[in-house]
């Protein structure tokens, strides 16, 4: 059995920072995806109902305070058929930051937001 040389070992260590970042990314982007889908297919909810929604679908990795509200537009209830409905998710990475914002003269955005927009049913 080969031992890992001290670069592959140094590799993984550095990368070990952002896989935090990038489960939270994901977790975000999936939690945008189903409030959209759940937003047009339910036209009379308007933003409270979607965010109570996403409080309580979202993945346990997001679901804490660093969870920003949902954003939802339009805002105006019903929404008519094949209106286009607009979530935006956002996420405050600083609670999961164990190093803060910059890392090796690298720095890293603490605020994650994604838009996910579809058409109402």
């Amino acid at each position: 059995m080969r031992t890992p040389s001290g670069h592959q070992i140094r590799t993984i260590h550095r990368a070990t920072p952002y896989t935090k970042e990038l489960n939270v990314t994901i977790s975000r982007d999936q939690a945008a995806i189903s409030c959209a889908r759940y937003a047009s297919l339910n036209p009379n909810f308007a933003q409270s109902s979607v965010g109570t929604y996403l409080t309580s679908t979202a993945s346990p990795l997001i679901s804490d305070s660093g969870l920003q509200p949902v954003v939802l537009s339009p805002t105006a209830v019903p929404r008519a058929t094949g209106t286009a409905v607009t979530v935006t998710v956002s996420y405050n990475l600083q609670t999961k930051l164990f190093l803060g914002t910059t890392f090796f003269g690298v720095t890293f955005p603490s605020q994650l937001s994604v838009t996910q927009t579809m058409a109402s049913e």
